[in-house]
């Protein structure tokens, strides 16, 4: 009786032990740190089978990505690029001197993940800029309270499509850049649209929307050649960069840097140089 009575208890405590065993292990399967970048476990099997998979060359994760503002396969599930943010990173890294000369760098509204690369370049004194709270420096673009020629880079990412006064807005870059130095930067472009359409009477967010592609906060439609007049007005030597077709689309579709709307923008990169004197 008490051989069987100690065979019993040494029976409960190792199944007691591999239930507790078990519980340790699931719990340090699900840390916070594993939820934060469950994102980043796509299978090699679903890379090749799920065509929504692609690879952040922001943040390195590979995942499905979402869908936003009608455009499938836009968004990095972790943090949150889309389309022109992978395209505009992919050119800085490969086709400029930004990662490797000594400059200083004045980036307007930038995303969290562009900020964690270029503030952590060792080459490059970067500073973040916007109209609002929440960047190293509040700076109205109209009216822009630096030095001239205090700058050697201006990043101005979808930014003028929701300044009234644009034209203001690019002579201040044109200012606060050094000779030599260049603006870099990107408006929604309609292909075929032949001019700007802005109406400053416009001012509700609702008819703001219907007049400007479903923006409320839009001012104006660009068209490429009255965006490239109103660069040049300025004093700028203009280059869009249609840097989509430089690429080899497997690149292109492995980090889904182009739109999938059904009517995409034109996604050039505008290379604005102020000359060197």
């Amino acid at each position: 009786m008490r051989s069987q009575l100690q065979t019993r208890v040494a029976l409960g405590m190792i199944v007691t032990l591999s239930v507790l065993l078990l519980m340790l292990w699931v719990l340090q399967r699900n840390t916070p740190a594993d939820r934060e970048t469950a994102v980043m476990r796509t299978s090699a099997a679903d890379v090749q089978e799920d065509p929504a998979v692609h690879t952040c060359n922001l943040c390195g994760a590979t995942a499905r990505f979402t869908e936003f503002n009608n455009r499938p396969e836009a968004t990095c599930p972790n943090c949150k690029s889309r389309e022109r943010h992978r395209l505009l990173m992919h050119y800085m890294r490969n086709e400029t001197r930004l990662f490797h000369d000594k400059l200083d760098m004045l980036h307007f509204s930038p995303i969290g993940p562009e900020k964690d690369i270029l503030r952590n370049a060792p080459n490059l004194h970067y500073v973040t800029a916007d109209y609002s709270q929440g960047e190293d420096l509040r700076l109205d673009l109209t009216s822009v309270e630096q030095p001239d020629a205090s700058w050697d880079v201006i990043v101005a990412y979808h930014v003028l499509e929701h300044i009234v006064e644009d034209q203001k807005a690019i002579h201040e870059m044109y200012r606060i850049l050094r000779p030599g130095g260049q603006a870099i930067l990107q408006v929604p472009l309609e292909p075929g649209r032949k001019t700007i359409y802005e109406d400053t009477a416009i001012v509700s967010p609702k008819e703001r929307a219907r007049h400007f592609g479903g923006h409320a906060d839009h001012v104006r439609l660009y068209s490429a050649g009255g965006f490239k007049q109103r660069l040049e007005a300025a004093g700028f030597v203009v280059e869009a960069v249609d840097y989509v077709a430089r690429l080899d689309p497997s690149v292109v579709e492995r980090h889904a840097m182009r739109s999938k709307a059904k009517k995409p923008d034109i996604e050039d990169i505008w290379i604005a140089r102020k000359p060197a004197r």
